[in-house]
């Protein structure tokens, strides 16, 4: 939220956040920022609880769903975000990387 935290907006928005949901989004959002891409690269992440831990799974696709890599595991609270970013560093290396860079190649040549 991009707001002073003593004004009555954030105290309104505050009352919303739900800690789980926001812990699972942040998550997600680390998987796939190692990677980047934006909204042109067929990527997604999800993480939800699953009892005492999280389960975080990623994938990144080729444009024409031929290829794609994924990851999937559960881990613990402790040093999640940590875990998350480990995580997205492995689906770069298994080759989303690669799949990011031809996406993007790919849709910027069909827009020139």
């Amino acid at each position: 939220m991009v707001t002073h935290r003593d004004c009555e907006a954030y105290r309104a928005a505050s009352l919303l956040d739900h800690p789980q949901t926001h812990l699972e989004t942040k998550l997600e959002r680390i998987v796939i920022g190692v990677l980047g891409g934006g909204c042109q690269v067929p990527i997604g992440a999800y993480a939800c609880k699953q009892g005492n831990s999280i389960r975080i799974r990623a994938e990144v696709l080729a444009l024409d769903g031929s290829r794609y890599v994924k990851v999937d595991e559960i881990v613990s609270y402790d040093n999640c975000e940590e875990k998350a970013l480990r995580m997205g560093h492995e689906l770069a290396d298994k080759g989303g990387r690669e799949l990011v860079k031809e996406a993007i190649s790919q849709t910027q040549s069909a827009c020139q």
